[in-house]
């Protein structure tokens, strides 16, 4: 699954925070039978997730973000398509997604 890349530009100020992209958000969805038409919806709003995060990462925590960081692997996320909802699936793709990202980034 592909979600639409996301960008940032620093702007002038205290709010200012560096250039990133998202280029690609890859989901291998497996299990999902009955739930296939939710898994759209529910990566979109992960990607919107993970782009808010990383905003306010960026204005809170602004040196973290001085490294390129060009791909960021993490292990799979357990997700019960048929006990929860569209957004409780989305928060937690969104929070392995960021915390995979955060470790890499200040490493």
């Amino acid at each position: 699954m592909k979600a639409p890349g996301s960008r940032a530009q620093a702007t002038e100020g205290e709010n200012a925070m560096p250039e990133w992209e998202i280029d690609r958000l890859s989901l291998e969805v497996w299990n999902a039978h009955g739930h296939e038409h939710r898994v759209q919806g529910i990566a979109a709003r992960a990607a919107a997730l993970i782009g808010e995060r990383l905003v306010t990462d960026g204005r809170t925590r602004p040196g973290v973000w001085s490294a390129r960081i060009p791909a960021v692997a993490l292990q799979p996320v357990a997700v019960d398509l048929s006990g929860s909802g569209d957004e409780a699936c989305a928060l937690l793709v969104a929070e392995a997604v960021t915390a995979a990202i955060r470790m890499q980034a200040e490493s």
